[in-house]
């Protein structure tokens, strides 16, 4: 993979071995708190975790629109309908949710 990967710290504190299992090498951005380390413009991966909503959308959001290499984005819930994601799927981004995870079976 040669894009990083846009993630929040929370992920990235949690899951750094797994992060480095299934992506070696990958180069990470990371929304930490309300500052984005690393450059999102070589993000091509970006997962849209829950711990982010509601007080760090705003700099996710931000590095997602920083993102022009950005070619998929998975979101832990199903509100992708918001016009910012209408404009992510006109730059051709694939947009996956984990829309029914917590449904009763």
């Amino acid at each position: 993979m040669s894009g990083s990967l846009l993630l929040s710290s929370w992920v990235v504190d949690r899951y750094a071995k797994e992060l480095d299992a299934i992506a070696p090498g990958a180069a990470r951005c990371v929304v930490r708190d309300d500052a984005v380390e690393g450059d999102p413009a070589g993000a091509e991966i970006a997962f849209f975790s829950g711990d982010l909503f509601p007080d760090h959308v705003r700099p996710f959001l931000l590095a997602l629109r920083d993102a022009p290499k950005l070619r998929w984005l998975h979101s832990f819930s199903a509100g992708v309908d918001n016009p910012f994601f209408a404009k992510l799927r006109e730059r051709g981004v694939r947009l996956t949710t984990s829309s029914g995870a917590n449904a009763v079976p």
